[in-house]
C-alpha cells in the first residue's frame, strides 16, 4: 500500500489580504447638491470599530464651518458634518500615520441634507496622498440614503 499525499483542491481559493494604504478617501463624483457626510468610520473588519485615530482627517475642500475633522468626531447631529466646498464633487478621508488595510467603510448623511449624501464615489487608497488607486466604484446610491436622514448607516465594501 502506498501512502501518497492527499491534495485539496478549492473552487472558491481564499482571497488575499486587501492591499492597504496610509491614505484613504471616497472620492466623489455626484449627489444632488452640495456633498455632506455627518460621520465616516473606517474599519479593518466589517462592522469593525473605527481605526480612525492617530492620523488626521483630510479632504479636497471644506465649505465654511464644516471642516474634514467633523466627519470623525464621532458626533452624529448637526452641525458637526463635512460639506465640500464644491458644488456636486469633492473627497473626504483620513491619513493614517502607518499603512492601514482598510475593509468597510461606513457614513452616515447630515441630518439637515437630504440629498446631500455622496451619490457616486469612488473608494480609493495611497500611500503618498498623491497618486491613488481605486478599490472599488459605487453609483446611484439614492436609496441607500433615502428615507431615514441622519439615523442611517451606509457600509459600503472597500474590495
Amino acid at each position: 500500500m502506498y501512502n501518497l499525499p492527499i491534495a485539496v483542491y478549492s473552487r472558491n481559493p481564499p482571497k488575499p489580504p486587501p492591499p492597504g494604504g496610509n491614505y484613504w478617501r471616497i472620492n466623489i463624483t455626484a449627489v444632488n447638491a452640495y456633498c455632506a457626510v455627518s460621520e465616516m468610520i473606517m474599519a479593518t473588519t466589517k462592522g469593525g470599530p473605527t481605526v480612525t485615530t492617530g492620523g488626521s482627517p483630510i479632504s479636497g475642500s471644506n465649505l465654511g464651518g464644516y471642516p474634514a475633522s467633523l466627519a470623525f468626531d464621532g458626533v452624529t447631529s448637526d452641525p458637526s458634518s463635512w460639506i465640500s466646498g464644491n458644488s456636486g464633487s469633492g473627497w473626504l478621508g483620513y491619513h493614517f500615520a502607518t499603512n492601514v488595510a482598510i475593509v468597510e467603510i461606513r457614513m452616515t448623511q447630515r441630518p439637515a441634507g437630504s440629498g446631500q449624501s455622496p451619490r457616486d464615489f469612488q473608494i480609493q487608497r495611497s500611500n503618498d496622498g498623491v497618486i491613488w488607486t481605486t478599490t472599488r466604484t459605487y453609483t446611484d446610491q439614492t436609496l441607500i440614503w433615502g428615507s431615514l436622514p441622519g439615523v442611517t448607516w451606509a457600509a459600503f465594501d472597500v474590495y
